[in-house]
């Protein structure tokens, strides 16, 4: 019993730890892209560290966003499309870093969330309510309904058959947990 507790400690604290590194990842991309926007004679090169900004955009859950843009090409035409910012990323064209400005933003705020879920037992319950659908957006899987199946699955395992098992089991649960 004691491992159990030492294990669910140490994975809360990595959690924390992790999500809080993240945090201020994006704390420094949010202040060095600000300074390369704002200063003429900013020394870094932001180009170099492009990847980890996308990543820790990707992390968070929000990189898919995409915005119109039309850019005049020269004689006479105009070029329509819809870009993703973080892709762009460091760009100066306002409505493009206008729009990196509040990825990275939302994604220190995701980061900030995570942290606080570390603490709270509810969302630890939550968590584990809608564990087979965080496992099937995790593995890239998008519909709606397969998520919804599978939840159906868990909670009848979670709500029924546990139950069930501790009844039937309940002598020999009693002894390990005196035995540990």
């Amino acid at each position: 019993m004691y491992i159990l507790i030492t294990l669910i400690i140490i994975f809360l604290t990595l959690n924390i730890i992790y999500n809080y590194y993240c945090y201020r990842q994006c704390s420094y991309f949010l202040t060095e892209f600000n300074r390369w926007l704002f200063e003429k004679d900013y020394k870094g090169n932001l180009e170099m560290e492009r990847e980890r900004a996308i990543q820790l955009v990707k992390q968070a859950g929000i990189y898919d966003v995409l915005i119109p843009t039309t850019r005049a090409i020269g004689y006479g035409q105009v070029v329509n499309a819809n870009i993703n910012p973080m892709q762009q990323f460091p760009n100066r064209m306002s409505d493009i870093a206008g729009q990196i400005v509040r990825q990275l933003e939302s994604a220190k705020g995701v980061y900030k969330q995570r942290m606080k879920y570390s603490y709270n037992p509810i969302l630890w319950i939550e968590f584990i309510m809608f564990l087979p659908s965080k496992v099937i957006t995790y593995l890239g899987v998008k519909s709606s309904v397969v998520k919804r199946v599978f939840n159906i699955i868990w909670w009848f395992i979670v709500i029924v058959i546990i139950p069930v098992l501790i009844t039937i089991y309940s002598n020999e649960l009693y002894r390990l947990i005196r035995a540990g």
